[in-house]
């Protein structure tokens, strides 16, 4: 009994082996999950600036960020409510937003889009703490961690934002 018990169990061991080989061959190419470039889709260029919707009705002031400007030092600037406009341009920074209540919105002109640009240096684009937080239309590259990272914020809208993360 005990020798018919051992041959069930290699049986179901080689089944098993056989599943779980054949399986990873979907997820896994050259020895790496998902090698298979995503698809990016180019936004369509537009003649108006468009400010996407944010989460809520802004309750405060408008800050507007140019392009050779600091996000970083609107954030730091900005009260709970307020809403960041950011215009079309190449933003080399991390911006850390650690209140409530702020909104970040990337005007996109003629197709241009606001780029943050972690230059293969920088580890995350958008790192937040804050709750009620809303990141919207921004183009985020050559980082080497995330384009958006978030850190016990709750209630978060992160929409339509293109990241191209840098591969090592």
């Amino acid at each position: 009994m005990e020798k018919g018990t051992k041959i069930l169990k290699l049986t179901a061991a080689l089944a098993l082996f056989a599943i779980v080989t054949s399986a990873s061959k979907t997820f896994f190419a050259n020895g790496e999950i998902f090698q298979k470039k995503p698809k990016v889709v180019a936004a369509k260029p537009v003649d108006k600036p468009i400010a996407a919707k944010p989460i809520a009705a802004i309750k405060g002031d408008t800050i507007k960020v140019k392009n050779g400007e600091s996000i970083q030092k609107a954030v730091q600037k900005a009260k709970s409510g307020d809403l960041i406009l950011v215009y079309p341009g190449t933003y080399a920074e991390t911006v850390f937003i650690d209140k409530d209540g702020i909104t970040l919105n990337g005007i996109i002109e003629k197709g241009e889009w606001p780029t943050l640009n972690g230059d293969k240096k920088l580890n995350d684009a958008f790192l937040y703490s804050g709750n009620g937080i809303s990141i919207e239309n921004f183009k985020i590259i050559n980082y080497k961690g995330n384009g958006v990272m978030g850190q016990a914020g709750n209630n978060f809208k992160i929409n339509n934002n293109i990241c191209s993360k840098y591969i090592i």
